[in-house]
């Protein structure tokens, strides 16, 4: 997924030279927690749970703000913009900070309707972003075309009634 490729990115310099670390995450975007720690532990790195004891370093990982929009693009394809914004702490056993860093990383992409609505997770408002409507019709002419109704009857509406007043 774009946020954990963006958060993994974040978090390059607090990892690189770690061969295993206490992770903790705190803030909105519950899902990057075990997908990060995946992908760490996949890349040979022994990740622990927060209330695991031990003397290895702790990474204290805060997302302050995740978000994925998307816009309408040519060939029924659709703009993806995705952004995280985060803070991290390196602690050492003993809780002193040893370095902390803020970082905020976005991408644009293109992609697919198709692929939007299949990764899309209902429920979830990061990973569930609104899509643009699907055709021109949709966004221009179906709203004209309701007004016009509208106005149409309302107008028949009021001067049949009229009409009907004056003659009897």
């Amino acid at each position: 997924m774009v946020l954990t490729d963006l958060a993994t990115s974040c978090l390059e310099s607090a990892v690189a030279d770690q061969e295993g670390f206490r992770f903790r995450y705190q803030g909105p975007a519950r899902f990057l927690e075990p997908l990060l720690m995946e992908q760490w532990v996949r890349s040979g790195r022994q990740v622990l749970r927060p209330e695991a004891t031990t003397t290895l370093l702790d990474l204290v990982v805060t997302v302050d703000q995740a978000a994925i929009t998307m816009k309408r693009a040519k060939n029924k394809n659709l703009d993806r913009h995705a952004m995280i914004a985060l803070s991290w702490w390196l602690n050492a056993p003993d809780g002193s900070v040893l370095e902390s860093r803020s970082c905020r990383e976005s991408a644009v992409d293109l992609i697919s309707r198709s692929d939007a609505e299949s990764m899309a997770v209902a429920g979830d408002p990061v990973r569930n972003p609104a899509l643009p409507p699907s055709s021109r019709w949709r966004s221009w002419v179906e709203p004209v075309v309701l007004t016009g109704a509208t106005v149409v009857g309302t107008y028949l509406l009021f001067n049949l009634r009229s009409r009907r007043a004056d003659s009897g």
